[in-house]
């Protein structure tokens, strides 16, 4: 269950992208790589809800342990969040965070 990826700027850290609220689910494959838009850095937090068949239903900048404010890197995060893959859980409906770290290479 670890976040991989090869792109400019990205610094994955697997399992440690995800909160308490996440970690025990588990991911389906790995965790989404956002695309790297601009020469901005910084760490990125994304509130996101996953459903009981592991679908993330909605992902939101998370402002509280966010470290960047860019509008680009913010998007990115988002969409690379909404794509995640969540095991099944019999809980019907699951939140946590995901945290993006973007470093310029």
């Amino acid at each position: 269950n670890l976040a991989s990826g090869d792109g400019g700027g990205l610094n994955p850290v697997g399992n440690d992208q995800l909160d308490e609220g996440l970690r025990g689910r588990g991911l389906v494959g790995n965790l989404p790589v956002p695309s790297y838009p601009g020469n901005a850095s910084g760490k990125v937090v994304v509130r996101v809800t996953v459903d009981q068949h592991g679908h993330v239903t909605s992902a939101a900048y998370e402002p509280k342990g966010s470290t960047s404010s860019d509008g680009a890197l913010i998007a990115a995060a988002i969409a690379a969040a909404k794509r995640a893959q969540f095991t099944e859980s019999r809980s019907y409906v699951q939140g946590g965070t995901i945290t993006y770290n973007f470093k310029l290479n």
